[in-house]
């Protein structure tokens, strides 16, 4: 999987051609594993730590952004679709990830309630 005079991986990229989105997982599970074992030269011991430490975090707090925007999209999709128990559900399961998304410092807690409020807000006119 890894060529010898490149440290990145040599990687099958026709699921960008043909639509194999079966592979594409693979592809960015292997991009994040390449960073992670990328050397950092020229830094101390604890800044290669923090270095790594730093990339752990990035690839958690992506997914934990990606899980919030997924929970408001169907919301979103919800209330267009017209359906009122529909919206409520994917309210109540998007309120708790977006909470989440507060203490976990991925989001700011104005904006958290900014967007919690909103959509309630379209969620009840919707009712």
């Amino acid at each position: 999987m890894f060529n010898k005079a490149c440290a990145y991986p040599v990687l099958r990229l026709s699921f960008w051609v043909f639509g194999d989105a079966a592979y594409a997982h693979h592809f960015f599970a292997l991009r994040d594993e390449t960073a992670m074992k990328r050397k950092h030269k020229n830094h101390s011991l604890s800044i290669n730590k923090q270095i790594r430490r730093n990339e752990r975090r990035r690839i958690i707090n992506r997914n934990r952004i990606s899980r919030i925007r997924t929970a408001i999209r169907r919301v979103h999709d919800a209330i267009a679709s017209g359906d009122t128990t529909a919206a409520q559900t994917a309210l109540k399961q998007a309120q708790p990830e977006i909470s989440r998304g507060v203490t976990k410092a991925v989001l700011h807690k104005n904006t958290a309630a900014r967007t919690i409020s909103r959509l309630s807000k379209r969620v009840a006119k919707l009712a």
